[in-house]
This record gives structure tokens, sequence and C-alpha cells, in this order.
């Protein structure tokens, strides 16, 4: 039995990086920094949506519509069960200008993979002379971080980023940290020869434990400063969230995922206007029933895609105080498979005798143990292996 792929990657940098492309995201990030200046004219500025975060949905847009179409596309094709991790690690400032650090890998079933990207920089924009003779130097940094585990039944993933400008004079940096895991299996349910190749669902539930957020320092009413973070998840049994209950100014980064959280805040100089904006949206819970078609005899698809984004970006247009922003999200603690609650056949009605397997011999009916409670268990599995051959020892 085959596993199918059933989840697929939204963020247009992970594609880039997995095809070994990295000229694309380098050109759009680049841009990110370069025009602003120049489109924040042409997008809306109210109390709740700044042009900073339009640039951002900008910036995603096309990555949202890919997605989206990817997976209609692919969801139907029969694929080996395997596990997928990838992080991206970006740096673009003034001083040492564009830095990645793309990583990819894939593993069969059953395989457990898991990687990290780190890009980080400083460097000196000016130097200034205090009244009492002392020579300060001023400068920007910005670093990013992303990490990413996958392994049938458990997906970990944790991004951070930072950027920093203590300079006045015109000066900008941002920084971008990404991090995508993914398993894709099968699952065949047997009901026997009176159900063979007949309709039916199973229920289960999926358990997710992370948090993220984010924060822009001070400002001197000529600075820019934004950061944007989310976390968004797909996979089967979960429907696309609805975009008519998210701001249009937030639905870019959500669109074509089935769970999001996504917070940003920022300020900056747009049409002669101070602006200051915040906005959040989350569908996440931690625990999330699923119902999943299946039928009888035949494989069934499963998969699931969790990925995190950091975006923090500083400037100043001269004459600043300087400033910073910092983002992270946090799901080391991981999305996890609570285990099928039950069998259905067409009619809604329980089925209990049958049989059950999977491409890569994972257990979907057991839910995976906490992280503390799989710890644990290991810890006092060692402790009795010690006390009995303790006990042997004195017989």
């Amino acid at each position: 039995m085959s596993g199918s792929l059933s989840a697929t990657y939204g963020v247009e940098s992970n594609n880039d990086v997995r095809a070994g492309r990295t000229q694309r995201p380098r050109k759009r990030l680049e841009g990110g920094i370069v025009e602003h200046r120049r489109t924040r004219a042409l997008v809306r500025a109210d109390s709740f949506a700044s042009p900073w975060l339009a640039r951002c949905e900008a910036l995603r847009g096309r990555s949202a519509a890919l997605l989206l179409g990817l997976a209609v596309a692919i969801a139907p094709q029969v694929a080996p069960a395997n596990t997928t991790v990838s992080t991206y690690a970006y740096f673009n400032g003034t001083v040492e200008g564009v830095l990645t650090d793309p990583s990819t890998l894939s593993g069969d079933a059953g395989q457990a993979v898991e990687t990290h990207s780190h890009r980080a920089s400083s460097g000196p924009i000016e130097t200034r002379v205090l009244p009492n003779g002392q020579v300060i130097s001023l400068t920007q940094s910005g670093a990013a971080s992303a990490s990413a585990y996958a392994l049938e039944g458990t997906l970990k993933a944790s991004v951070t980023a930072n950027a920093s400008t203590s300079a006045v004079v015109q000066n900008a940096v941002a920084t971008q940290a990404f991090a995508t895991a993914g398993w894709n299996d099968g699952i065949m349910i047997d009901g026997g020869s009176g159900r063979r190749g007949q309709a039916g669902t199973i229920t289960a539930l999926l358990l997710v434990d992370g948090r993220l957020g984010g924060s822009v320092g001070p400002n001197g009413q000529r600075d820019e400063a934004s950061v944007d973070v989310a976390a968004r998840v797909l996979g089967t049994g979960l429907s696309a969230v609805d975009l008519t209950t998210i701001d249009p100014i937030l639905r870019g980064a959500c669109g074509g995922w089935a769970l999001c959280d996504r917070q940003y805040s920022g300020y900056g100089q747009f049409g002669g206007v101070f602006t200051v904006s915040m906005a959040t949206f989350s569908n996440f819970a931690p625990t999330i029933a699923l119902t999943i078609p299946i039928v009888f005899g035949a494989e069934t698809a499963l998969g699931y895609t969790l990925d995190l984004y950091a975006y923090p970006s500083a400037s100043t247009g001269g004459g600043g105080l300087g400033t910073n922003a910092d983002g992270h999200a946090d799901y080391t603690q991981t999305l996890r498979w609570g285990g099928i609650t039950g069998v259905f056949d067409a009619a809604g009605q329980p089925v209990a005798d049958f049989a059950a397997s999977s491409t890569s011999g994972f257990d979907y009916f057991a839910p995976v143990p906490e992280p503390g409670t799989a710890a644990l268990m290991i810890a006092g599995l060692g402790v009795l292996a010690a006390a009995r051959r303790g006990s042997g020892a004195k017989r």
C-alpha cells in the first residue's frame, strides 16, 4: 500500500528553496526593503491596516493562491509515505546586503527528519563624536533562525527573527525566518467483504501546542518598524479557513490554509501621516476534531503540514532615533496526532469489526504522547530496568 500526498507547501520562499532556486525569494525580499518607499502611496492607511502590512500581504498573495491550486491538484495523486522539513533564514541590511541559509530534507516512511537554518549580521552605519569627545559607532543588526522536525504523527517547528538599528541616518534592515514540517502517509480501514468498496468516515483528533508573538521598539516619528508572525496548518480532514471572517488586509497569509494564527504590529510615516497599526487573527485550538471520508478496503491519503514564519523590519528615513522589531513562533511542543476515535459506515453507524493498517506502519488509532509524558515513560522504563538488574544481581 502506498501513501498519498495530501498536504502541500504554500510559502513561496520554501518552494523555491526545495527546487534549488534562491533568487526568487531574494528578489522578493530585497523588494520589500528597497521598494516600499516607492509603493507606500498606493496602499491604504487607516487605523487598522497599515501600508507595511499591505506590503507584506502583496509579498504573500501569490504564495497563497499557489498553495490553494497545488492542494487541489496534488491531493488525488498517489505517492510513497514520507516526511519533509524545510527551513529558510534571511537577512537584508544596508551594510551586508542579502544573506540566506536555506535547508531542506526528506525521509522515507517511518524516518524522522530535522533541519535548521540561521543567518545573522551586524555592522556600523555611522560614527558620532559626543560632546565629551567620546567616539561612538551606531550600528544595525539582525538575526533569523528556524528549525523543523517531522515524523509520522508528530510535527515540530520554531522561528525567531529580529532587526534593529541605532543609527539616525537613512538605513534599513529586515530578516525573515521560515520553517515547514510535514508528513504524508496512507491508511486503510478494512470492514470485511460486506463493506469493502463502500463509503464511510473516521473521526480523529489533532493536538496543537504552540505560541507566537512579536514586538516593535520605540520610535521618533521618523522611524518605521513592523513585525509579522504566523503559524499555519493544512491537512486531511481540515477545511480551508473562511476568509470572510478575516479582515481583508490579513487574508493573504491565511488564504488556502485550514488553521491560521497571525499577528502584526507596526508604525511609520505613510503619506505624510504617522500611522500605528495592529492586527490579529487565530482559529487555532488545543484540540482539533477531524472527520475524514474513507472507502472501506481502499487507501486513504493522510498528511499534515505545519508552517511558521517571522518577518521583522526596522528603518529610519534620517533624523529618527533608531528602532527595532522582533518576532517568534514556538511549536516545538508539537502538532501531534491525537488518535482515531471512531469508524462509521455511510449511514453514520459505528463499525466495530474492522482491521486497520498504514503504509508507514504507524498506529493511527493510538495518540502520540506529549513530549513530557514520553520523556517520563522512558525515564520510568530505565528505572524499572535498573531495579530488575539489581534484583537479579542479589539473587
